[in-house]
């Protein structure tokens, strides 16, 4: 009995010990970029995060002077994270496992346009759409049809019902077999 309390024990103790640590740092050239993960802020480079789970996020570098940096890295989780032994290397593995991922990006300075060009280029668009043309002008609207005022129903009572009108020819009414005698 004391052996199973101890093998009991034992199983308890060595199940809890499992651990796997899942980050990933992020660092641009030049430091100092806004980094937002799925479109939530992180930090400034270099900044550190945690994996929530495999696969792809979006990384989004913001830095002043520089071109915004849209990425869709993707990170495929290692051998120890498969479905099946992830439960073994969680949960009963007696060691602390770590994956560390490091992404580095190089952002590019933004190109100053010179303001003759930027002109130019205005001027143009507008020679376009001034060329585009003049729209129709709306078509009149036929007057809508007047109907006679509904009868006053006696106090108490509900209006009798409008019988409705035939169907077009060759429409099937709600009902109906669908062969004509």
């Amino acid at each position: 009995m004391k052996r199973i309390a101890c093998l009991a024990a034992l199983v308890t103790i060595g199940s809890t010990v499992g651990c796997v640590e899942r980050r990933f740092t992020v660092y641009s050239d030049p430091p100092g970029a806004l980094v937002y993960v799925n479109g939530n802020y992180l930090g400034m480079t270099p900044v550190d995060g945690y994996i929530t789970y495999y696969g792809k996020q979006q990384f989004t570098l913001i830095k002043e002077g520089y071109e915004t940096l849209d990425v869709v890295q993707s990170y495929p989780p290692p051998w120890y994270e498969w479905p099946g032994i992830d439960f073994l290397t969680e949960n009963i593995w007696p060691f602390k496992l770590r994956d560390v991922r490091k992404f580095s990006y190089t952002m590019r300075p933004l190109q100053s346009i010179p303001p003759d060009d930027v002109r130019s280029r205005a001027e143009a668009l507008r020679a376009r759409g001034q060329n585009i043309g003049v729209p129709l002008p709306p078509r009149p609207l036929a007057p809508a049809a007047t109907l006679p005022p509904p009868s006053a129903p006696a106090e108490g009572t509900l209006p009798s019902p409008r019988p409705l009108p035939p169907p077009p020819a060759g429409v099937i009414s709600p009902g109906s077999s669908g062969t004509t005698p």
